[in-house]
């Protein structure tokens, strides 16, 4: 009876612990179920000696295992580039420096690996370096009048530190910003952006770069709005509190091995369904191979008419006041377009039916929408579609690209050109105050 009263008062914080201790791995709220349901069996069915031991041993496992894991660079291998290796839901890991070899650009595992056994990558050497807030900044915030926000275009994946449109500001025209992108979208570029202005207190003003591709959320997302139940409410809540509890271990090299395994065994699973239509063309481009996403080829580049969401525009809406200018970053397909002649130069190993093969003139939906919303809004916007068609052309003269050919990403001559156009706002005081076409 003694025996069993111990082991019950015992119980409950071994539970709690044991609990805490699982969640902090746990990738999905349903995971958390599944881990209580297990240990709670698990614990009544046990004696207090194998409680102690099994919680022990969980502990022992946690901290050896990441001892293991940073001594012999174990997580370091799983990823290819520097961005996927210290990014966590947006964000990197502070105040680091990470120089790596990058084999390949983000079209070669979509492709399945073809890209690389077909010889079409372009390996590189890159550089990254973040702040102690987790952004892609050599320095910390030192109370620069501009900021740059956006997504990865803005981040610089694929890209050196050197290269990034921050540094290029600094290192060419003299210009400080402070580079404040996140991969995520509009929604937590705002909310970004708010918490910066709450932090320091800043009357800064912020480029913002959007990207056609994955930016613009899809019409059947503008859904209406209803008020949350109950249970919805809950669950909510605890999926907030488990991000929070995450956080805190979410830079450690055991998480982060299982979060690459979780999807990767995803990536596995769904490959059947999804990936075997092979989401990449390549095209040759003058005389250079170049790979292209299908979806933002086709399904985003080719859309007849665009309307955004609710969430979209309130969002843009909320930090219209702290915008100095909006930019248009356009697919890669958009801008190499015209080189394009699928008919005759394809050299693609796609099985992707969604194209049409016979267009000549690419609509460009999701500018139009955007113009017309910044001219609501009273934002200035700048498309970088024509310009980056121009200096493109310069370039396949001498062989050189503005984006990477293996890669969804521009490269430094393409953040040369955006960098450009951001150094004629700042020089023109009056520049936001009018649209450009």
């Amino acid at each position: 009876m003694h025996g069993r009263v111990i082991k019950y008062s015992l119980y409950v914080p071994f539970l709690a612990v044991s609990f805490l201790l699982f969640s902090a791995f746990a990738i999905k709220l349903a995971t958390l179920y599944i881990i209580l349901f297990f240990l709670t069996l698990l614990y009544f069915f046990s004696n207090t000696k194998k409680i102690i031991l099994l919680l022990s041993t969980l502990i022992l496992i946690v901290v050896v295992t990441n001892f293991l894991f940073h001594c012999f660079g174990i997580t370091s291998n799983i990823y290819y580039r520097p961005s996927d290796e210290l990014q966590f839901r947006g964000k990197f890991r502070p105040n680091t420096t990470l120089t790596r070899q990058e084999p390949y650009g983000d079209l070669n595992p979509l492709s399945l690996g073809e890209l690389a056994q077909r010889n079409l990558i372009i390996p590189r050497k890159t550089i990254f370096k973040t702040d102690s807030l987790g952004f892609r900044n050599s320095a910390d915030y030192l109370g620069q009048k501009h900021l740059l926000i956006g997504d990865s275009f803005i981040v610089g994946v694929g890209s050196s530190q050197e290269d990034i449109l921050s540094e290029q500001l600094l290192r060419k025209d003299g210009i400080d910003t402070y580079n404040l992108a996140s991969i995520w979208n509009l929604s937590n570029y705002a909310e970004e952006l708010k918490r910066f202005q709450l932090r320091f207190g800043t009357s800064s003003k912020a480029f913002v770069f959007l990207f056609e591709g994955n930016d613009f959320p899809i019409e059947n997302e503008n859904r209406k709005i209803r008020p949350l139940t109950r249970w919805e409410e809950n669950r909510r809540s605890l999926s907030d509190t488990l991000y929070r509890w995450n956080t805190l271990f979410s830079f450690t090299p055991f998480y982060r091995y299982l979060y690459s395994l979780y999807y990767k065994s995803y990536a596995q699973v769904t490959e059947s369904l999804e990936l075997k239509k092979k989401d990449v063309s390549v095209f040759k481009v003058h005389s250079i191979p170049m790979a292209f996403y299908n979806h933002y080829a086709y399904d985003v580049s080719e859309r007849e008419s665009y309307n955004g969401t609710q969430e979209f525009e309130k969002n843009l809406s909320d930090i219209a006041p702290f915008i100095q200018c909006l930019f248009f970053i356009p697919t890669k397909y958009r801008v190499y377009s015209d080189w394009i002649d699928p008919k005759q130069n394809q050299v693609s190993f796609s099985t992707y039916t969604g194209r049409n093969l016979e267009r000549k003139n690419i609509p460009h939906a999701q500018w139009i929408y955007l113009k017309k919303l910044s001219q609501k809004l009273n934002i200035c916007a700048v498309d970088l579609t024509d310009k980056l068609k121009k200096e493109s052309a310069r370039l396949l003269s001498s062989e050189q690209t503005t984006w990477w050919p293996d890669d969804t990403h521009w490269n430094k001559y393409g953040i040369a050109v955006a960098a450009l156009e951001v150094r004629k706002t700042c020089l023109n005081p009056l520049f936001n105050l009018r649209l450009r076409p």
